[in-house]
């Protein structure tokens, strides 16, 4: 791999982005937008809300009765970045 100066780099992708339809240059800026939300999010402590817990209590409670597919939260995890394009 190359080892570039920061400026280089800078021109490199102000070329990339300039050559971007107008749909891409918006994934562009919505990816960049949930990676700097990411930091600020990580950054913070979320508590979940009570309601929200017992709903999803009892929905896992449900699934596992109806003998319907269990995940881990690893796979979860992994699906919701997945989507989010986040991986």
């Amino acid at each position: 791999m190359d080892i570039i100066n920061s400026d280089t780099l800078k021109v490199n992708i102000f070329r990339e982005v300039m050559t971007l339809s107008e749909d891409k240059l918006r994934k562009v800026y919505d990816y960049i937008e949930v990676l700097t939300s990411k930091r600020e999010v990580d950054a913070k402590e979320y508590v979940m809300p009570d309601d929200l817990i017992q709903s999803v209590a009892e929905y896992t409670l449900k699934v596992e009765e109806s003998d319907g597919p269990m995940y881990s939260t690893t796979e979860v995890k992994d699906y919701v970045d997945k989507k989010m394009g986040w991986k």
